[in-house]
């Protein structure tokens, strides 16, 4: 059995992945989604096929951020974790494409 939906604990990512000069405060957890998706490198994608519907339902991404993983679905954020399967895992990224999603996984994720 692998990664389960891990709520994203903003701690932890703090702890693991903070750098000079960064404090472990309302700002920083305010920010973390836009640090994780602007400083982060997407390297897993589902995006649904029916783009008719509404904006972002069904979408699956996952981010390298300083070193973990951080994934996002439709219903939060999720993570940290130490492995892009375990991410991956933890929405369902290889699933999607089980059942013949879309999906784009980096090769040098």
């Amino acid at each position: 059995m692998g990664a389960m939906k891990k709520e994203l604990n903003n701690r932890e990512l703090f702890d693991w992945v903070a750098t000079g000069g960064e404090s472990f405060d309302h700002e920083w957890e305010d920010a973390v989604d836009e640090l994780v998706t602007r400083q982060g490198r997407l390297v897993g994608l589902h995006q649904p096929e029916d783009r008719s519907s509404e904006a972002g339902t069904g979408a699956i991404h996952v981010y390298r951020f300083r070193g973990v993983y951080v994934a996002y679905d439709d219903d939060g954020a999720y993570g940290p974790f130490k492995t892009f399967d375990d991410a991956a895992e933890s929405v369902s990224l290889r699933a999607s494409a089980d059942i013949g999603a879309r999906v784009w996984i980096a090769e040098d994720r």
